[in-house]
Parts: C-alpha cells; structure tokens; sequence
C-alpha cells in the first residue's frame, strides 16, 4: 500500500514538473512592465452565425474569439502567435469556413510574414514573434469563477486577435475576453454608412449571444466593452442607442467617434454622450482637431487618457508586432519611434483599461489610484501626457495657461488645456496668439524629440482656439514641414486650410506650389 501511494505521488510530481516546464517557456510580451496575472490562459475560437442575416447566400459569419481563466493540465497545448493569424482563414465567407484547412492556414501566416519582411522586418525578429509561445492554451478548461466579461470590437476590417496581448493580459487577471471580427456585409468592412450600420448589427449579436454562454466561463453579470478605431464609434453607438442597459463600463481605443462624429449623429437617432450612463474611458492618439463632444456630454463618470506619442494604429498590438516593429509608422502618425518605444506605449495602454476595468466592474480602485497619482504629481510617464476625471465642478482660473506658457512649462500649460477642453464650455480666452507662437517656436528644435511633441501640440492648441486665424494653419504647414520631410500630405493640407481663410497669403500658395514640385522631382 505504501509503494501504492509513492507510486501517486511520483506521477502527481512529474505532472507538476512538466506543467511547470511547459509554462515556463512561455511569457506574456512584457511591454511597459506588463506581467502575467495569477492566472493561466485558455484560448478558442466559436463558430457561429447569425440565422437572421446573410453574407451572401449563407448565414452570417459570426466566428468569435474568446480568452479567459483556464485550468491547464499538462495536454493542454499553449499556441504559437502564428496560430493567431491562422484564425483568419476562418473569419468570413471567403475562407476555409469551420474546418481544418492547414493550407489555407498556411497561406496567411506567410502572406503576414513576408509582408513584415517587406516593410524593413529583420527576418529573424519576425520569426521569433511568429514562433513565440503565447500565454494562451487552445481549447483549455474554463476556470468559472467571479470574472467580468469583455466584448472586443476590432477596428476597421480587424481580427479577432488584433489586441491579443491585452486579451491575454486581461484574462491571466481575471477577465472573460469575447471579441469579434470586422467583417463588412459582402465580406470586406467598408468606410461608409453600411460598413458602420453592420459593426453595429454585428455588436449587437455578439452582446445577445454572450447571454447563451458565458455561464460556461464566468458566475458574474458584469460586462464591460472595448471598441477600437471602428469599432469605437459602433461602440458608442451601441452604448448610447441600441443596448444602453446592456454594458457596465465602455473603453474607446482612439475610437472613430473622435473624427467621424457627425455619421452617428446624422444616421442614428439619439446617439449623444448624454445617453451615455456607464463609465467611460476616453484613450486618443496624437492627433490634432479630435473631437471631444460625444465625452463632454453627459454625467457618467469619465476619464480622458491622452498620448503624445501613440500612433492610432499602435493601439492595436498586431499592428505593432507585424507592421510598426518592423518599420517604424509613417511620421506623419506623430514621431519616428523604435519598437521599444511603440512596445511602452502600448503597454502602458493597457494597464490604464485594466485599473480602469478594476475599479468599475471589480470595485478595485487601487491600480487606477496609483497610475493618476504618478501621473499627476511626477508627469514621469514618457508617454501619457494627460490622465484626468470629468468634473462638474471646474472653474477656469485666470492666466494659468499663459504663466505655464511663460514658464516654458509647456507640459503643465498642455494639461492645463486637457483639463479645460473636457470641463468647460466657453472659449478659452486666457492667452495671446502671437505671445503662444512666438514661444512656441522659439524653443522648438525639431532634432529633440520632446520639443517637437511640445510645439506640435502648443500649434494644434492655437489652431483650435483661433480656427479663423490663417496664421496659425500656415505655421502648422511650416512645423510639419520640418516634422515629417519624407511626407508632404500634412503640411499641404494646412497651407491650404491657411489659404482656404485667407485667400491672400501668398505664403502659404508659394509653400504649396514648392512642396508639390518637390513631391514631383521626387
């Protein structure tokens, strides 16, 4: 009986040993301080269609990817990244439908490799993300416990993996991942009323099919929602309009609600933040002119987190390990960066949605406490210039902006401004135009990477308050100029917004006319 009992053991030790050595070899890609939760990862992709709608002369389409708490035994294999791309073989009509079609799987982990390669990828490098050993385990266990549902909507012809290190991070603490594909209506997603009215159909399934299933991987009601670019803007029209009962907590990743705001006001009836009554997290790229009514509007509780170095497609992880890590995004997105400082970008991205998904659906506030502390009171993040709560209670006070500006803190007089754009709803009046360019200019130095984010954004800032004033477009056209040499588009656009004002400036038709000829000697 006792060599019964030894004989147990062994074998109960040997399967910890290789439960141990096959989690070892695998990691979570640590960016920006990103560690695995307490929990292991389970991965699987369901089937599914929506009988009430057709792509083509079939049922709809409605393959969902879903991350969540698993328990893993030592058979349950963890994936490649590379199985990730596979999956879009499945996605819609045009693909290999629900079976196991390892040629066509093929097919696209190859058309997406040499496609990095092209771009300027080292073909080691892309080889390593191809072959690193994801967090996740194909069709492990579900652990069901107390954990917060996620539905992801991707952005425009996205994947049902295009955030999958945020979905693996998210369930290794604790979170019920759902996400869907972007597939358009004939399959392809289109940029147009129908594209949207379709993410929007799609979202709306997606919500009414987590009912039938999530007691397979969770005890909780909670349901929080992610939408990104695209699937930001059918977000909040799903938010506001279609489902407002029906989510707990809405996270826009630089959401098309931003700069497509007039196509959910003109095409779907009471779309307004004011219909908004779940907490919201407003996350925006650089970018300049962003729209921040939809977030002004309403009372919910409301947190803007503004970057002064993310791209808008850096909020999407796939893009950056298959397109940005490789070659660095088109300057005109903000600055020419390396992978490590995309990779930190991202990163802190995520554990933001994560604090602020802790502390409205799991009733943590800790993790989100710490992260505005810092940012606050040291500014030490290299990346996120401004991360604030909507307030009722604000009040602009005299001449801050300006003696910030006169201080050359221009980080402070930047989130002075923040603060100001998502509180108040008069004019701000409290600076000179010229006072502001001749300071901002004066300091610029377009080889220091700090100063160049600080001017842009101090120009943006005039552009905004002054948009009669062709001065302050034309010295836009001049900063992206020397920002963005290998790329005109920016700066003839505001030498033209600058003309468009003042048919007169004969400087900016000059800058024009040169810069078009550059673009045809080259």
């Amino acid at each position: 009986m006792k060599h019964h009992h030894r004989i147990k053991l062994w074998i109960l030790l040997l399967g910890t040993i290789l439960i141990t050595n096959h989690l070892s070899s695998q990691s979570l890609h640590d960016w920006a301080g990103l560690s695995k939760g307490k929990f292991n990862v389970g991965f699987k992709v369901l089937t599914e269609s929506d009988t009430n709608r057709k792509m083509g002369d079939s049922e709809r389409p409605m393959n969902l990817g879903v991350w969540y708490p698993a328990d893993v035994t030592s058979v349950d294999q963890a994936i490649k990244y590379k199985a990730y791309i596979a999956t879009r073989a499945y996605e819609d009509s045009l693909g290999g439908g629900s079976g196991n079609n390892k040629s066509l799987e093929k097919a696209f982990i190859d058309h997406f490799r040499n496609s990095a390669i092209k771009k300027g990828g080292s073909e080691k490098s892309i080889t390593k993300d191809f072959e690193h050993l994801t967090l996740a385990h194909n069709d492990a266990k579900p652990t069901v416990g107390d954990f917060p549902v996620i539905v992801y909507a991707p952005g425009l012809g996205g994947s049902i993996y295009e955030n999958s290190i945020l979905f693996e991070y998210l369930a290794s603490h604790g979170y019920v991942i759902f996400s869907m594909p972007s597939n358009g209506k004939g399959p392809n997603m289109t940029y147009d009323l129908e594209g949207l009215k379709t993410a929007v159909e799609d979202l709306v399934w997606t919500r009414n099919f987590l009912d039938t299933v999530k007691t397979s991987y969770t005890k909780s009601n909670k349901v929080g929602l992610i939408g990104y670019s695209w699937g930001g803007l059918a977000s909040a029209i799903v938010t506001s309009v279609k489902k407002p009962d029906s989510f707990d907590a809405f996270i826009s990743f630089d959401g098309t609600i931003s700069y497509e705001d007039g196509m959910g006001r003109d095409n779907f009836q009471g779309y307004s933040g004011k219909e908004l009554k779940i907490p919201f997290l407003y996350t925006l790229a650089w970018g300049d002119h962003q729209n921040f009514n939809f977030f002004k509007e309403g009372n919910s509780e409301r947190y803007l987190l503004k970057f002064q170095k993310m791209g808008h497609r850096n909020f999407n992880s796939d893009a950056i390990m298959t397109m940005d890590r490789p070659s660095p995004p088109d300057l005109v997105e903000f600055y020419k960066r390396k992978g490590a400082e995309i990779e930190a970008s991202y990163g802190l991205l995520c554990q933001f949605s994560k604090a602020f998904l802790d502390k409205t659906l799991k009733n943590n506030p800790a993790l989100l406490k710490s992260l505005q502390k810092q940012t606050k009171k040291t500014n030490d993040f290299d990346e996120a210039i401004y991360f604030t709560k909507k307030t009722d209670k604000y009040s602009e006070k005299n001449n801050v902006f300006t003696k910030l500006l006169q201080k050359r803190n221009f980080i402070g007089a930047i989130n002075n401004y923040y603060e100001y754009v998502i509180n108040s709803t008069k004019k701000l009046s409290l600076f000179d135009e010229e006072e502001l360019l001749d300071i901002a200019l004066g300091d610029f130095n377009i080889k220091e990477a700090k100063s160049a984010r600080e001017t842009g954004i101090l120009l943006w800032i005039n552009s905004r308050e002054n948009p009669q004033s062709a001065k302050a477009f034309y010295e836009l056209g001049n900063y992206y100029v020397d920002f963005t040499p290998e790329n005109y588009n920016n700066a003839i656009r505001y030498y033209q917004m600058a003309l468009d004002i003042d048919p007169n400036c004969k400087e900016a038709k000059n800058k024009i006319d040169q810069l078009k000829k550059a673009e045809k000697e080259n």
